[in-house]
């Protein structure tokens, strides 16, 4: 009995338009969405909250959030909604790095971790290419800072904490999200709960540390990095109120205040986790920054 015969490939004849870009599609539909890349346009919207993308794919995994639908690890207690993203998690377990640059062999876990060093790196900063991919990557950090709070708590926190200790000579004793204590979720609850009404992103209003900077001891170790950065000191406070509030720090005052007493219950935790209080750690661009997930 004759095979059935084999359905060709569809010949790819769409081609794009973009200035640099060699991408041809099979589809009119499926240059639409290719084109979505170069304009960054997001029309498709969630139908539970104000989510955004470009791609079906990013929209079917965005739902899994709100349906309950999580993939999860089997090393650890973390959960996803994405198989991507748990692929890429385990990999920190796994210390797999499958990625390697074909300049110098560095390898990396993921591949936007691997363009990202090539073009950093291994590119020719005044090249088309170059220029392309820093302003695409610049106008999608100002799109996430403007309108996602736990990205611009991210991008606050870690600039604060880098600018601090570069200041004072100090090494960063963990990630910033260690020494933060908490998620950025939870950050930014924490910070929008107050009697104020203030909330982050709000004009004038900056991130404050309630027991001064100056009082601390940054270059001791991770226990008073993570005691001076601990979500318990943090608030949010108006700008011009935050600049003349100088170093001034009572430390009977604090111990009986919320955040005092917060931080006093953690020291003991810290200490036997720290036990000679100077262990530092290497902070990572690819563990610290959150990789975005969509693709076409």
């Amino acid at each position: 009995m004759p095979s059935a015969p084999k359905c060709k490939p569809a010949l790819k004849m769409h081609k794009c338009t973009h200035p640099g870009c060699t991408m041809d599609c099979a589809s009119p539909s499926s240059l639409v969405v290719h084109m979505r890349k170069h304009t960054g346009e997001k029309p498709l919207g969630c139908i539970v909250c104000d989510y955004k993308c470009a791609y079906p794919s990013s929209m079917t995994r965005h739902m899994r959030k709100h349906t309950g639908i999580l993939y999860s690890c089997e090393f650890c207690d973390y959960t996803s909604p994405n198989t991507c993203e748990l692929m890429m998690h385990r990999r920190k377990h796994t210390k797999e790095k499958p990625h390697k640059c074909t300049v110098c062999e560095k390898a990396f876990s993921t591949k936007k971790e691997m363009k990202s060093h090539v073009m950093y790196n291994h590119t020719d900063r005044d090249s088309v290419e170059y220029k392309e991919y820093v302003g695409k990557k610049n106008a999608c950090c100002r799109a996430k800072y403007a309108s996602d709070n736990e990205f611009r708590a991210r991008c606050l926190m870690r600039n604060a904490l880098n600018h601090t200790l570069a200041m004072k000579g100090v090494q960063r004793a963990g990630r910033t999200l260690e020494i933060v204590g908490c998620t950025w979720a939870e950050l930014v609850a924490h910070l929008n709960k107050n009697p104020h009404g203030y909330f982050l992103g709000q004009k004038g209003i900056t991130i404050d540390h309630i027991r001064c900077i100056a009082s601390f001891i940054l270059f001791n170790g991770p226990i008073q990095q993570r005691e001076c950065n601990n979500f318990n000191n943090l608030q949010l406070m108006p700008k011009k109120e935050n600049n003349i509030k100088g170093s001034d720090y009572n430390a009977e005052e604090y111990a009986k205040s919320t955040a005092g007493k917060a931080i006093a219950l953690l020291i003991p935790v810290w200490k036997k986790e720290f036990p000679t209080n100077v262990n530092f750690c290497e902070d990572s661009d690819s563990d610290d920054e959150e990789e975005d997930q969509e693709e076409e």
